[in-house]
């Protein structure tokens, strides 16, 4: 069941490719950044449709599954929470930054709907630095990317109209 028997010391994996992500660019630099947080050796390449990781003992699609799956590659890395509260908080907002942010890109979403999750954002972090816990974990990273491209969505499409 483990994808790699280093996973339970905490150390990166000694292969010199942990996995290969393909998916589209936003996503995969995100999966990078993910990687480079837990020392995690992969291998990118852009492509189009879902985010997905190629390991040994399979594939896994999905953003929220492929983020994890490196996330938890290396526990000492911390970013997946430290305790079960704090993982499903981590799911939780990964969840809200794929559902209800960057499911909106690139098309058009209703300015409702976006407001509605950015006040949510907003109300969170008026009352602490980080979403989960007191330092940066997966939950910070894909909100903070999700953010980001709406934000570049907006400003490509003020350009074209």
């Amino acid at each position: 069941k483990d994808l790699d028997n280093t996973m339970l010391s905490g150390s990166p994996p000694a292969n010199p490719a942990f996995g290969r992500v393909h998916g589209p660019k936003v996503l995969t630099d995100l999966a990078q950044t993910v990687a480079s947080a837990c020392n995690v050796p992969v291998t990118i390449s852009e492509s189009t449709g879902t985010l997905t990781l190629v390991l040994k003992e399979g594939t896994i699609s999905g953003y929220g599954a492929v983020l994890r799956t490196l996330a938890s590659a290396n526990p000492a890395a911390g970013l997946t929470g430290h305790t079960q509260f704090n993982e499903a908080e981590v799911d939780s907002w990964v969840e809200f930054a794929c559902q209800e942010l960057a499911a909106h890109v690139p098309q058009n979403p209703p300015a409702v709907l976006v407001e509605g999750a950015l006040t949510r954002l907003e109300s969170c972090l008026q009352t602490r630095t980080f979403l989960v816990g007191d330092r940066l974990s997966l939950a910070d990273l894909c909100v903070g990317a999700a953010v980001t491209r709406l934000v570049l969505a907006k400003a490509a499409s003020s350009k074209g109209s």
